[in-house]
């Protein structure tokens, strides 16, 4: 975040590398979201997206970059939020389907597996055969 307001940035998004069903058009929505948001009423703006349990966050959108401190871990959304209050911050929430889904326990990468059998995630038969040679060599969850 330092790096980012060294170099100019304007707008900051953190975003979770256990993410593996976002999309594009959802990252898109986001910041389209926020930034229709810092139209109409203006900077600092944080936008958070949770995950499924509601307690962690696994996007956070900062206009400016330091706009909310950082609160990532465990009960982070409730976090983020408090940080965002006492720093002046109005903080919004994004719903997204695919940003909400984390990978944080073996019961997340069997639901994983069984959302990759649909037709509609192209790389989900290239996941799948992923999670199963893992599961065969002793290193993942049955599934």
């Amino acid at each position: 975040m330092r790096h980012a307001c060294a170099q100019g940035a304007e707008h900051l998004l953190v975003m979770h590398a256990d993410l593996p069903l976002a999309r594009a058009v959802e990252l898109r929505e986001l910041i389209e979201a926020h930034l229709a948001t810092l139209e109409a009423r203006g900077a600092p703006l944080a936008t958070l997206v949770t995950d499924r349990a509601g307690e962690g966050s696994n996007c956070l959108l900062s206009t400016p970059p330091d706009a909310v401190p950082y609160r990532f871990g465990s009960g982070s959304r409730a976090r983020h939020h408090a940080a965002a209050r006492a720093a002046g911050v109005r903080c919004l929430e994004y719903a997204g389907a695919g940003l909400g889904r984390d990978i944080d326990h073996p019961d997340d990468l069997a639901e994983l597996v069984a959302t990759c059998q649909s037709a509609e995630n192209a790389g989900g038969a290239h996941t799948t055969r992923l999670l199963r040679r893992r599961d065969e060599q002793g290193n993942g969850h049955t599934f």
